[in-house]
């Protein structure tokens, strides 16, 4: 740290401000499972935090603010909304396969039920929209000035780390609600898997046809109906 210069203020724990990232969430047993995906988040932002504040105490205000950068905020967040895109996706797959499995469903069949690559796209881009207001909030964070020995500048940095916090705590709510919606839809999908039944018209198509060979049969052994030529050879031989 230069001489003289102010030391930066110090920055505030960081653990409260994430809210319900820190002490649950009520829609956790509503859908796919998010609770190691929530904490995972609040652990990676108070490990950021702590970082930061090591290196403000140090005197290292630039490793400080790149501990806390919008870049780490915005990777942080996509890669949770990766997570819960997979959690959606694989709680889906695994009800349709389930309930395929149970009403002997075809594989050919089930794939037409299935999620696809266009599908997960659809479901990356509306779990993703839940963080539009964080991303815009970083994105305002990422442009404000960050000179070292500004002491009101490094103030209103530590501020809005934690207005990023509470942000983060409302997009994660909002995030796990769209989940939870994902995740009634493809129940829903996979409810119409359990109804599905095997076709019979096949077997009602193969049932006429043995009937009626079987009466045409009977009606040619009966004397009914002349023996066509084609068969005649096989008459002969029979008894």
């Amino acid at each position: 740290m230069t001489q003289g210069a102010p030391a930066p203020p110090a920055l505030p724990e960081i653990g409260p401000s994430l809210g319900r990232l820190v002490t649950g969430s009520p829609h956790e047993s509503d859908g796919p499972v998010l609770k190691d995906l929530r904490l995972h988040l609040a652990t990676q932002m108070i490990e950021m935090a702590g970082e930061a504040r090591r290196r403000s105490a140090a005197g290292d205000w630039p490793g400080a603010t790149r501990a806390l950068s919008g870049e780490r905020w915005r990777a942080v967040w996509e890669a949770g909304v990766d997570t819960a895109v997979d959690r959606v996706l694989t709680s889906a797959t695994g009800k349709l396969q389930r309930e395929a499995y149970a009403v002997r469903m075809p594989r050919r069949v089930l794939a037409r039920f299935m999620p696809t690559p266009r599908d997960r796209q659809a479901i990356r881009a509306r779990l993703g929209a839940t963080g539009r207001d964080l991303l815009d909030r970083i994105e305002a964070f990422e442009a404000k000035p960050r000179a070292a020995g500004d002491g009101s500048a490094q103030s209103a940095w530590a501020d809005e780390i934690l207005a990023l916090a509470r942000r983060l705590e409302t997009s994660y709510l909002a995030l796990e609600e769209a989940a939870v919606a994902e995740h009634v839809t493809w129940q829903a999908r996979g409810e119409e898997v359990k109804r599905w039944r095997k076709p019979l018209w096949p077997v009602l198509v193969v049932g006429v046809i043995l009937l009626g060979g079987a009466l045409w049969i009977g009606a040619v052994l009966g004397g009914f109906i002349p023996v066509p030529t084609w068969f005649r050879g096989l008459w002969e031989l029979l008894p």
